[in-house]
């Protein structure tokens, strides 16, 4: 008997006997597993008028709830549920996953670190723990349970593709590509390790392949960010100026708190001279994380351009503080070395030194890491 004959029977047994509470979570039961959930919604919230602290009816009621998309009122019942069995694992999960779908990442991980303290390795918590921190911006929380947990992960192919995704953006471009292509394997359209994928390969200067590979992801998901904003690193790369705003704006529509998505608009406006915007963006960037040194580095960058050494020096020395190894820090220091506050001699080492882009040599690679390093800006 398939799901739908079972679903049937029993719904017939309960039509000769409406008051039977155990039969009717039977069905219910039936119709989550059918994945009716109009039908499994209605049948609970009957029952409920009839037992309304049947807690089995209404956790199968917050199931069915999650199945039709409500996530903020399945997160009503099962705060209630929760209130009254804060032991139940089974409702902190949903809480969780309800949470996580509403992007409510703070509140998902409070739930999904009990679970994980509590010894909870199941895939469905370590993925949205990992992920949650990950969108919090707690690199080193997410990087410690995915390294803690790497089995697991190579057991799923969503895991992976969370691992693959957290790595990237951690500086592991190895991880990233092995977690990847173990992703890719169990699902050839799991996003985010297409978009690893697709990353690991600009970064590589295979742009033909990368450039495919963004559209790729673009044709499964129309609003991904990072594919938007990958398509515009390589605008920006090919001195196409305006196709790197119109592609890093949309890409910002869907990402608007993602730093590194404001560094790329900001470096864009910056090679063409355009400090104004530039430092604009920037400013933006800055008020979302003061502590991206990239941030203070672009920063320093501008304000060497315009002669403005003293708080080129101290935003310089402000970015390599928070990270030794500051691209945009050296880069403004390097101007800074360069030139001892002469505009018209500032604005020359600029166009040399990016050779708008249309060298090959030390200084577009230079330019390339830092765009890379950008689009792995945290949030």
């Amino acid at each position: 008997m398939d799901a739908q004959q079972k679903l049937d029977r029993l719904t017939d047994l309960l039509k000769l006997d409406p008051g039977n509470v155990a039969l009717r979570r039977d069905c219910v039961d039936a119709a989550l597993q059918s994945k009716r959930f109009d039908l499994a919604l209605e049948m609970a919230d009957t029952g409920l008028t009839q037992t309304p602290m049947d807690d089995a009816l209404r956790f199968s009621k917050s199931n069915a709830l999650i199945g039709r998309g409500e996530y903020h009122a399945a997160a009503a019942v099962l705060s209630e549920l929760q209130a009254l069995h804060p032991e139940n694992s089974a409702v902190a999960q949903n809480l969780a996953l309800c949470e996580y779908c509403i992007g409510n990442f703070s509140q998902a991980r409070a739930h999904l670190e009990g679970l994980y303290a509590a010894g909870d390795r199941s895939v469905g918590v370590v993925r949205m723990l990992v992920s949650s921190c990950h969108h919090l911006g707690l690199m080193e929380r997410a990087v410690e349970i995915a390294d803690t947990n790497k089995a697991v992960g190579r057991s799923d192919a969503a895991l992976a593709g969370a691992y693959s995704l957290l790595y990237l953006d951690d500086n592991r471009a190895a991880d990233a590509a092995e977690f990847a292509t173990l992703s890719l394997q169990g699902n050839p359209r799991c996003l985010d390790a297409l978009v690893t994928d697709a990353t690991l390969k600009l970064a590589s200067s295979e742009i033909d392949e990368a450039t495919a590979a963004f559209n790729d992801i673009l044709s499964l998901q129309p609003n991904n960010g990072r594919a938007w904003v990958g398509l515009g690193s390589i605008a920006l790369l090919q001195q196409d100026f305006d196709e790197a705003k119109r592609t890093l704006t949309r890409g910002l529509e869907f990402m608007p708190s993602h730093v590194g998505s404001w560094h790329l608009l900001g470096w864009m406006h910056f090679v063409r001279n355009e400090l104004d915007d530039a430092q604009k963006v920037f400013e933006r960037a800055m008020e979302l994380n003061r502590n991206f040194a990239e941030t203070h580095g672009a920063l320093a960058a501008i304000a060497a351009i315009r002669g403005e050494t003293d708080k080129a020096h101290e935003m310089a020395k402000v970015a390599l503080r928070l990270d030794p190894d500051s691209l945009a820090g050296r880069f403004a220091q390097s101007l800074l070395a360069a030139h001892s506050g002469d505009q018209a001699q500032a604005q020359r080492l600029l166009t040399d030194a990016f050779g708008l882009l249309a060298g090959a040599g030390a200084e577009k690679e230079t330019f390339k890491k830092l765009m890379m390093k950008s689009m792995r800006g945290r949030k």
